[in-house]
C-alpha cells in the first residue's frame, strides 16, 4: 500500500527545493513550509489517510482528495500529490487569494491565473497572498 506521505514528501522536495521545507511538524504534520510573511504563517501539511490537509497559518485550510472510491490507494496518493503540488505552485506565485473573516473563524481561498495585486473591497475580511497581506 502506497501512502500519501510516501508519495507527497519526495514530490514536495523535488518541486520546491528552495522553499525551506521541513519534514514533520506540530500535531503530526508530515511537512511544513516556513512563512514568507509572518501575517500569513506557515504552510503545514498532514496525511489524513485518504486525503491531505493543507493549512495556511491561522487563515484557512483545505482537504485534497479525488473523492473517487474506486481508486486504489496508490492512485489516490498520486492524485492527492498532484493536487497539492499544483496548489502550492499557485500559492508560491501569489496566484491564490486567501481571505479570513475578522474573527478568524472562517477562511477560504480563490485561485487566479495571474498574481493577485490587491484585495477586494470588503471590510469584513482580511486578505492575503503568500508573500504579504493585501489592501483594497
Amino acid at each position: 500500500m502506497t501512502t500519501i506521505r510516501e508519495m507527497l514528501i519526495p514530490a514536495l522536495e523535488a518541486a520546491f527545493p528552495e522553499r525551506g521545507l521541513r519534514l514533520g511538524g506540530e500535531r503530526g504534520a508530515i511537512a511544513t513550509f516556513p512563512a514568507q510573511h509572518p501575517s500569513v504563517g506557515n504552510i503545514t501539511i498532514w496525511d489524513d489517510g485518504d486525503e491531505a490537509t493543507v493549512e495556511i497559518g491561522r487563515i484557512t485550510h483545505g482537504q485534497f482528495n479525488p473523492y473517487a472510491p474506486e481508486l486504489s490507494d496508490q492512485a489516490v496518493a498520486a492524485a492527492v500529490t498532484e493536487m497539492v503540488i499544483a496548489f502550492l505552485e499557485n500559492v508560491f506565485c501569489d496566484r491564490v487569494l486567501f481571505d479570513v473573516d475578522k474573527s478568524r473563524r472562517s477562511g477560504g481561498w480563490q485561485v487566479f491565473d495571474h498574481p493577485v495585486g490587491s484585495a477586494p473591497n470588503d471590510d469584513t475580511k482580511d486578505f492575503f497572498v503568500w508573500s504579504r497581506p493585501l489592501k483594497p
